[in-house]
């Protein structure tokens, strides 16, 4: 009985310092190590005492076993609980010193664009000015990609209000309504545009471009950020042949379609020169 007494004593102290190890550790991997090496502890203690309880006077020692099995189920989720609220904790500090480095250095990054805004166009100075607000906004967010979002969608907004100055008289002219769609995508070496401008009959203006569109200009291109110049592309130009009358379509073709390089053309280097150069100055500055 001696020895089975110690192998009990054995078990239990096992028990207790693999709690103990689960208790310490922050890696998932060694809290679940230790917590199943003190569980086969205790499965021991309990197998020995189940059979020191086959013996004359050992009942107490039983019950002794099965008490230790269960506080020390209790101990186990308890210390295991505190393991993962350290953990949580750690995890939840690095992410708030995180949010406040990306805030420190957007709020850096703005502060440079804005000190030094005559380096732009006017037109880019202008910009600069109508994002100011818009990315004191994000700061609080600590978000790098809402914030791009939101450059590229102001740049989108412009970029259609610059085609529609140009094109808008045009086809007026000739009857019809011009609607730009501009779509901009930013990563950390180059953009793609894509452009695309519908011209539709003057009763279909409020209609769904694409699908009410009687003639279609569009181009697309990506560019790295280190080239600010306007790059050569090719505009093409499509007509929707079920809803345009002859007459119309030669219209088309004199007042628009010849024009088209020239068009896309004013607006990519007006792009490029006043817009594309504030993204390539903020993407140097914001965190990677």
């Amino acid at each position: 009985m001696g020895l089975s007494m110690k192998s009990i004593k054995k078990a239990a102290s096992k028990a207790a310092a693999k709690l103990g190890e689960a208790a310490a550790a922050t890696d998932k991997a060694i809290i679940q190590a230790a917590t199943n090496a003190a569980a086969l502890a205790v499965t021991d203690a309990v197998r020995v005492a189940e059979e020191l309880a086959k013996q004359a006077e050992a009942d107490r020692l039983l019950e002794e076993a099965k008490r230790l099995e269960e506080a020390t189920k209790r101990a186990l989720e308890e210390e295991t609980r505190r393991a993962i609220e350290a953990a949580q904790k750690a995890a939840e500090d690095l992410k708030r010193e995180a949010d406040n480095l990306v805030k420190e250095q957007v709020s850096g990054a703005l502060n440079t664009i804005v000190g030094n805004i005559n380096e732009f166009t006017e037109a880019g100075q202008a910009f600069v000015k109508q994002i100011e607000s818009e990315i004191q906004n994000l700061i609080e967010l600590a978000n790098i990609d809402a914030l791009k979002r939101k450059l590229l969608q102001k740049a989108e907004e412009l970029s259609e209000e610059y085609l529609r100055s140009k094109l808008v008289p045009i086809a007026e002219s000739i009857s019809l309504a011009a609607v730009p769609d501009v779509k901009l995508d930013l990563s950390t070496s180059s953009i793609k545009i894509e452009v695309f401008v519908y011209f539709l009959l003057l009763q279909d203006k409020e209609s769904d471009p694409g699908a009410h569109a009687i003639a279609v200009m569009n181009t697309d291109l990506e560019q790295e950020i280190t080239k600010l110049s306007a790059p050569e592309v090719d505009v093409q130009f499509d007509f929707n042949q079920d809803k345009l009358e002859a007459k119309l379509r030669n219209q088309i073709i004199e007042e628009i379609a010849k024009k088209r390089e020239d068009l896309i053309k004013g607006f990519l280097k007006s792009f490029f020169s006043d817009y594309f150069a504030v993204f390539d100055k903020i993407i140097k500055l914001l965190p990677k």
